[in-house]
């Protein structure tokens, strides 16, 4: 059966969206909303999606503040009328830091669409921004004074305060998390002598910020100052002919393996896909000046192959999710292919440009999967032993899978690193990028995402056996494992996010940070089920 590429665009097995918009929303008259709620303010129903579709709730109360005072009378109201308050940005995440599995219309929570919130404003040496100011955005707003920011992730549509809540990164082992660029927050919090909700200001002097600028969504950030940084141009070269046995190679040979990469330059990612022999690596480095052979950057999203998908891959991706899974290793082969093709047709094996033009590369009409994301802690010199077991284990459990007829995992094996959040006394202390006190010596962070499109069967027992492969063989001394906060992680039989025991960290900083939530949210505005379940507020 064939699809044409407009149908499957259009969400065709529920795989891709033409474009990543509010979905389903529905107006209310005046006085239809919940009783109480402030009046002013936006109101009306609207369906809340993850990027994955593994959550979806067609019709949940969802209202568009203009200020950060409107935030506050919606909190405020919602600690007297028992609701709970739930912030919204551009939806591109995966864990239920928003909406939990099971959540349904009748559920006494008002999702907080922080479009309205979105202001951007010069301030020395970086930027004022509102929560849902989109990282594009502030890129170019920074750009346009000669500024950037060190590391950021390739998503050019999430929010700010969406990267804050869960620590995000990009790929350079110099620097480490947004979270950490936050010189000064504004957040809802309890005032205890008023016994009301207000904003407060956190900064570097505040013990709280700690805790604030990484809160996955235990808190509602209104407004934030982001340091800066001098804008940097980068030349960023992919190849797709060296093998995965080379690059992903055990410790100890002479060659071209991803820590090599890393040691040269900072900055790298690899994507293997499924059956295939050689992944796509990317390679970035500060070049002031460009190279003859570089083609200059006209803006971000540089792969627009990755965009436009053809009819034969849209037609072989339908078939995986509707019955034909044996199409698996031919599709990995064709999306190898067309990557490979796609290069040379966009004249994209050599970027330079402004440092966003090649960091931002993923738009809303990729191909939506569902992901495991895991972080590793690790040091430089155990970076490619660290590559070496997930790669391996990845691919091992693949082909095992595919000798019994199972085929699990159709999309690629992604890997990357950023540095820790150092230097200072206020890194964030429930990102993954935090520096462990008692492992001194591991100073980087893999990141490690296997993909598959939503709705293959097998997929959850396959997140499960390689989590907990991982689990096993990283026993702490070289490498330890934390979750990738934006992505699914904690897997079982019953899917993501449902074995979180295995995950919970207990010491004295993440019991502080739980504190901190407890004391400026007492009455559990900001929280949901599985946050209440992380935090163990019971």
């Amino acid at each position: 059966r064939r699809i044409s590429r407009r149908q499957f665009l259009a969400g065709a097995a529920g795989v891709v969206g033409a474009a990543w918009l509010p979905m389903g929303r529905v107006s209310v008259a005046a006085g239809e909303g919940p009783a109480g709620f402030p009046a002013g303010i936006e109101l009306y129903r609207q369906r809340f999606q993850t990027w994955s579709k593994e959550i979806v709730i067609d019709d949940l109360w969802t209202c568009r503040p203009t200020s950060p005072e409107q935030v506050v009378a919606i909190a405020n109201w919602a600690a007297s009328a028992g609701w709970r308050v739930r912030p919204r940005g551009s939806m591109h995440g995966w864990s239920p830091f928003v909406i939990t599995p099971g959540t349904t219309s009748a559920a006494n929570v008002v999702l907080v669409d922080t479009a309205g919130l979105a202001s951007l404003t010069a301030e020395p040496a970086g930027v004022r921004v509102g929560a849902g100011a989109h990282l594009e955005d502030v890129l170019t707003h920074l750009e346009a004074r000669n500024l950037g920011l060190p590391s950021v992730p390739a998503v050019g549509d999430v929010t700010v305060g969406g990267m804050l809540a869960i620590g995000a990164h990009g790929a350079a082992t110099h620097a480490g998390s947004l979270s950490h660029a936050a010189r000064e927050l504004t957040a809802v919090v309890w005032d205890q002598p008023s016994r009301r909700y207000v904003l407060r200001t956190f900064d570097r002097d505040d013990a709280e910020l700690a805790s604030l600028s990484c809160a996955l969504g235990r808190t509602f950030v209104t407004e934030a100052i982001l340091d800066a940084s001098p804008l940097e141009h980068l030349r960023c070269r992919s190849s797709v002919d060296i093998s995965a046995a080379e690059l992903f190679a055990a410790p100890g040979g002479s060659g071209r393996t991803l820590a090599s990469f890393f040691e040269a330059t900072g900055r790298a990612e690899a994507l293997w896909y499924p059956f295939t022999d050689n992944p796509w690596l990317k390679v970035w480095e500060v070049r002031p000046h460009r190279s003859l052979t570089s083609r200059p950057t006209n803006g971000p999203y540089n792969y627009p192959f990755s965009d436009q998908i053809p009819e034969e891959v849209a037609d072989l991706a339908s078939q995986l999710v509707t019955g034909s899974p044996e199409a698996t290793p031919a599709f990995g082969q064709m999306v190898y292919a067309f990557t490979a093709a796609g290069l040379a047709a966009s004249a994209a094996y050599d970027l330079w440009g402004p440092a966003k033009d090649t960091q931002l590369y993923i738009r809303a009409t990729t191909l939506r999967v569902r992901e495991l994301g895991l972080a590793v802690l690790t040091s430089r010199a155990d970076l490619q032993h660290t590559v070496h077991v997930l790669a391996s284990s990845w691919a091992r459990l693949i082909d095992e899978h595919a000798s019994r007829g199972s085929y699990p995992i159709n999309m690629p094996f992604e890997i990357r690193a950023s540095g820790l959040d150092g230097g200072r006394g206020d890194a964030p202390i429930l990102a993954a990028t935090s520096p462990d006190p008692s492992a001194r010596h591991m100073d980087v962070v893999l990141y490690t995402n296997a993909l598959t499109l939503t709705g293959t069967a097998g997929s959850d027992a396959f997140f499960t056996e390689y989590e907990r492969h991982v689990r096993r063989t990283l026993d702490g001394r070289r490498a330890r494992l934390r979750p990738e906060w934006s992505k699914n992680f904690a897997y079982s039989s019953a899917g993501p996010t449902t074995d979180i025991a295995a995950w919970r960290t207990r010491n004295a900083s993440w019991d502080g940070a739980a504190a901190t939530f407890d004391r400026l949210d007492p009455h559990g505005v900001f929280t949901n089920d599985f946050l209440d379940v992380l935090f163990e507020r019971f």
